[in-house]
């Protein structure tokens, strides 16, 4: 019972706060007063008693045009010309595949030097980056190299 009571308390509650947000919308759009007159900025309500419409407001489903930026009087720098680095030709192959202690490693022949690989090991400035089925993978500062794995 308390229950039904409560609910009917706090209706009546609900109701008087929107009567008085809805007398407050509608009865703000009556007469002006002399303080309303004297303000600056305010619009003129005309016969029908509502403002008149707004044809310069910003359109909410296109962006905001961002204002031209001031342009620089001052005279642009010179950049000095980029140096690009060449791919440093290196002559790399792989010789064979050798297992030891469980584990494969690669027989790789760099300039003519032989030396056993496998993934993550470095040969100078060289490193081995992965191995798939048919290639083996290098990485030499930004370049990258490969060599073909012979067949069995």
């Amino acid at each position: 019972m308390k229950r039904r009571i409560t609910t009917y308390i706090l209706l009546v509650i609900v109701l008087i706060i929107w009567g008085i947000i809805g007398y407050r919308f509608l009865s703000g759009r009556g007469e002006k007063t002399a303080a309303d007159a004297a303000a600056p900025g305010k619009r003129d309500v005309v016969a029908g008693g509502s403002p008149p419409p707004l044809l310069n407001y910003r359109d909410p489903f296109f962006p905001v045009i961002p204002e031209e930026p001031e342009k620089s009087t001052m005279p642009a720098k010179k950049l000095s010309p980029r140096v690009v680095a060449e791919k440093e030709p290196i002559e790399i192959k792989c010789l064979g595949r050798i297992e030891k202690r469980g584990e494969i490693y690669y027989l790789v022949s760099v300039q003519s030097e032989y030396y056993p690989v496998r993934v993550g090991d470095k040969i100078g400035d060289l490193k081995v980056k992965c191995v798939t089925e048919d290639s083996l993978y290098f990485e030499k500062k930004r370049w990258k190299y490969a060599a073909e794995i012979p067949e069995k």
